[in-house]
């Protein structure tokens, strides 16, 4: 199985390689995705946050990646799976003949 991935969201290119502002980067990547996906027309959406301890668990860049979280948070019907938690409900659906 593979998950949905996004380059564009994911820590290591945002804060290593295009050096963008702790305060901005991730919290603009962010909210922006989840707001345009959470106005999408019908279905369920996936939104992958890749985020690496060593980069955005630092105490220096931690309250940014838990901003971020908070926003998401606000929403009905939103869900805060890791990859593990998608496979099984994945795997049940399957099994129940779901679509």
């Amino acid at each position: 199985m593979t998950l949905p991935y996004t380059v564009e969201n994911n820590d290591i290119t945002m804060m290593i390689v295009q050096h963008t502002r702790r305060s901005t980067g991730r919290r603009n990547a962010s909210t922006h995705s989840t707001d345009c996906m959470r106005k999408a027309p019908g279905g369920q959406n996936s939104w992958p946050s890749p985020s690496t301890p060593i980069i955005s668990g630092q105490p220096f860049r931690i309250k940014y990646l838990e901003a971020v979280y908070a926003h998401i948070a606000q929403f009905s019907g939103v869900l805060h799976w890791n990859g593990e938690q998608i496979l099984n409900w994945y795997v049940t659906r399957d099994k129940r003949g779901e679509q």
